[in-house]
């Protein structure tokens, strides 16, 4: 049975919440090692090198946050849909923030 689609996949409103949820499956002291890896994925030229670049994500956190690992790699799917449009057209907001969209509210 495929699992439904997340509502928090980059490029919706809720995409800064992702990696919100993602950082506490860590220590505070490593939420933003985990938070810099984890954009380098989205820092990448062509889908093949996002998708390689997740799993070199998932590989590296995994040895020490195993379940921030599986969170992340549970979410692959989602976090991964914007790949499969031309490069071209992805944008700034289909890639992965963690800051507020509307920091002066």
């Amino acid at each position: 049975m495929k699992k439904p689609p997340c509502p928090e996949r980059p490029g919706s409103a809720a995409a800064p919440h992702y990696l919100r949820n993602l950082l506490t499956k860590a220590s505070k002291s490593a939420q933003p090692w985990i938070a810099t890896l984890v954009r380098t994925i989205f820092d990448q030229p062509d889908a093949e090198a996002v998708r390689a670049q997740f799993d070199r994500v998932v590989t590296t956190i995994e040895a020490k946050f195993p379940a921030a690992a599986e969170h992340l790699a549970d979410a692959r799917e989602d976090l991964l849909a914007f790949t499969g449009f031309p490069r071209e057209i992805w944008r700034p907001e289909q890639q992965f923030v963690s800051e507020p969209l509307n920091p002066g509210r």
